[in-house]
């Protein structure tokens, strides 16, 4: 049995806790809880860029991966790259359904331009 509800915390952030009851014995229970944070979009992408500019721009920034998409867990650091950026966010999502997951194409000021465009910042 599973009993899941959000807890509001200091500023306008929301702590969503999960208790799972499993029964240990016959007639006892254990209690293990899962929680996580939920950051704000600017707090997703600040922590990405952090972990993208502090470790992994050194080994993804090459020739063969110039114009990819790379996808970060904000939370982990943990990431992966492909063309498309959606299977790499499907993996991870499939690790961790509440990551907090962060694209970047790699080379490039911005992910995606409508109408505008794109500079590399890698040559």
């Amino acid at each position: 049995m599973a009993i899941d509800f959000w807890l509001p915390v200091k500023n306008n952030k929301r702590l969503y806790i999960v208790l799972k009851l499993q029964s240990l014995k016959k007639q006892s229970f254990g209690v293990i809880v899962m929680q996580s944070i939920f950051w704000s979009v600017e707090e997703v992408a600040i922590r990405a860029k952090q972990f993208y500019e502090n470790g992994i721009r050194q080994n993804v920034e090459s020739g063969d991966n110039i114009g990819k998409m790379i996808v970060i867990d904000a939370e982990t650091g943990e990431y992966g790259i492909d063309p498309t950026g959606v299977e790499t966010a499907l993996k991870l999502k499939q690790k961790n359904p509440n990551a907090r997951l962060f694209t970047i194409r790699i080379g490039y000021d911005v992910a995606v331009s409508f109408g505008g465009a794109m500079e590399r910042t890698v040559e």
